[in-house]
């Protein structure tokens, strides 16, 4: 029987130090594009409790999906869902503040 990355807690490990961080990153807005049906999206949320979490994915059931994680783990009310991400769409996003990858400035 295969066990999901996911539930073992392996699912794209390589991104676990760059998730660790951003509670202590100096963020104020966390972007996930392509957030599929919400397990960062939901988990940065859960791990930066006073940060809002803007979600962006083109598929509808993903976006309800996101929807749906939020609701069952209480944070609904801090996660925005958006279908598209242009990049008038992620300036919106960021409203102004400089937007940095990996803790550094782009």
């Amino acid at each position: 029987m295969r066990c999901p990355p996911k539930l073992l807690g392996t699912y794209e490990r390589e991104l676990q130090p760059i998730i660790d961080a951003t509670p202590n990153g100096g963020y104020r807005t966390i972007v996930n594009v392509g957030a599929g049906e919400g397990y960062y999206a939901v988990g940065l949320v859960l791990q930066n409790p006073g940060l809002p979490v803007i979600a962006f994915d083109l598929d509808p059931r993903a976006r309800t999906l996101i929807g749906e994680l939020a609701a069952l783990n209480g944070v609904e009310d801090r996660i925005t869902i958006r279908e598209r991400c242009s990049c008038a769409d992620l300036e919106d996003a960021i409203d102004g503040q400089d937007l940095r990858v990996h803790g550094r400035e782009r």
